[in-house]
């Protein structure tokens, strides 16, 4: 178990409790293997633009890896690295997978606390 929320609990949710309880208005959520470079603070910048309160949401990056089955990015990897579901009601997979790193402002911070 990754959480104290039980055993099928994503880890990825404390970043989003991070987020919710910080006091600041506009951030970029990083892991603690990640190196903050010069010219970070230009992501700040376009936060502000893509998170407002027209569209209340946090960004999160686009993976390089794919994860469609179909894709010629994944034939190289093991079967189990592909994204799929075990209910068949499931929907075809419909966009990439994300990082957990997202961009946000203070305006995204209801639909946080509403998934989180």
């Amino acid at each position: 178990p990754n959480s104290t929320l039980g055993p099928k609990t994503s880890f990825n949710l404390n970043k989003l409790t991070a987020m919710m309880f910080t006091k600041i208005r506009t951030g970029i959520q990083l892991d603690a293997d990640q190196f903050a470079n010069r010219g970070l603070d230009v992501m700040f910048k376009r936060a502000e633009e893509e998170t407002t309160a027209e569209y209340p949401y946090p960004v999160l990056p686009v993976h390089w890896m794919s994860r469609d089955k179909g894709s010629s990015d994944m034939a190289k990897y093991p079967e189990h690295f592909a994204w799929s579901s075990r209910c068949p009601d499931t929907p075809k997979q419909a966009y990439r997978w994300s990082h957990s790193h997202p961009t946000w402002t203070h305006f995204a911070l209801p639909w946080i606390a509403k998934w989180a």
